[in-house]
C-alpha cells in the first residue's frame, strides 16, 4: 500500500513538472515594470527580451502592482527576435487610460504595416485586437476601457479564433484561420512608431506574451495571480507575481 502511494505521488509530481515546463516554454516575455527607475524594462521571463525606454516615458511609483510606466510621451522597444513572431498567442496587459485621444492608443504588439503579427490598441475608448493575413486586416473590437480605472486586457488566438477579455470576462470573439503575417520589426509596448500608432496616454503595468492561447480558466488565474498554467522560468517569479497581485487587493 505504501509503495503504491509513493508511486502515485511520484507520478503526480512528474506530471506537474511536465505541465510546468510546457507552460514555461510558452511564456515568451514578461515585463513586470517594477524597476522603478532607469531606461530598461527587464524581461522577467528569463528569455532576454529586455526593453528600452524611448522618449519621455515616466516611472510611476504606484502602478497596479508595484511600479508602472506612464507612456504619454514615449514607448518601450524590444529588439526583434524570431521567437516573438507567433502563430498562436496570448497578449495580456494592465492599463489605466483616462480617455480617448482621437487616434490609436497602442498598448502592445509586433507589426510593420501591412505585416501585423499581433497588436492591441484602444480606439477611441474600446479595446481592439488585430492581425493581418496576407492582404486581409482582421480586427476584433470589444470592451470599453478608457475610464481612468485599471483594466486587465487579454487577447488570444488559437489558429482559428480571436478572443478578447476585459477584467477576466470574455468581451468578444471572431473567427480567423491560418498563420498571421510576420515581420522583423521590434515588439513595442505603449506605442507602435513603425506603423504610426500613437502612444497610450496613460499607465501600463505587467505585460505578458505567450505562444499559446490561454483558456478562460487560465485567463482568470493570471488575473488573480495564480500562476499554475502560465508561469515563468523561475518559481520565485511565479511566487512574486502572485504576491504582488494579492498584496494590491
Amino acid at each position: 500500500m505504501t509503495t503504491r502511494v509513493i508511486a502515485m505521488c511520484c507520478a503526480a509530481l512528474l506530471c506537474a513538472g511536465l505541465v510546468q515546463r510546457e507552460a514555461q516554454a510558452d511564456l515568451v516575455g514578461l515585463w513586470l515594470l517594477d524597476e522603478g527607475e532607469g531606461d530598461t524594462a527587464l524581461d522577467d521571463s528569463g528569455n532576454g527580451h529586455d526593453g528600452v525606454l524611448e522618449g519621455d516615458v515616466e516611472w510611476l511609483a504606484a502602478g497596479k502592482f508595484g511600479s508602472a510606466l506612464d507612456f504619454t510621451h514615449g514607448h518601450v522597444s524590444v529588439d526583434h527576435s524570431d521567437d516573438m513572431n507567433l502563430v498562436d498567442f496570448t497578449m495580456a496587459i494592465w492599463v489605466k487610460i483616462p480617455g480617448a485621444t482621437g487616434t490609436f492608443q497602442m498598448a502592445m504588439g509586433k507589426e510593420s504595416w501591412p505585416d501585423r503579427n499581433y497588436s492591441m490598441w484602444i480606439l477611441p475608448t474600446t479595446m481592439t485586437v488585430g492581425m493581418t493575413f496576407g492582404a486581409d486586416d482582421i480586427q476584433l473590437a470589444a470592451g470599453e476601457v478608457a475610464d481612468d480605472q485599471w483594466h486587465y486586457l487579454v487577447a488570444t488566438y488559437d489558429g482559428a479564433e480571436m478572443v478578447a477579455y476585459v477584467d477576466g470576462a470574455e468581451s468578444g470573439r471572431r473567427g480567423a484561420a491560418g498563420d498571421p503575417n510576420t515581420c522583423a520589426c521590434p515588439f513595442f509596448i505603449g506605442a507602435q512608431p513603425v506603423s504610426g500608432g500613437g502612444p497610450t496616454v496613460g499607465a501600463i503595468d505587467e505585460v505578458a506574451l505567450y505562444s499559446h492561447a490561454l483558456d478562460d480558466g487560465e485567463v482568470a488565474e493570471t488575473m488573480a495571480g495564480h500562476q499554475t498554467t502560465a508561469v515563468s522560468t523561475s518559481g520565485k517569479l511565479a511566487t512574486r507575481w502572485g504576491a504582488l497581485k494579492s498584496r494590491a487587493r
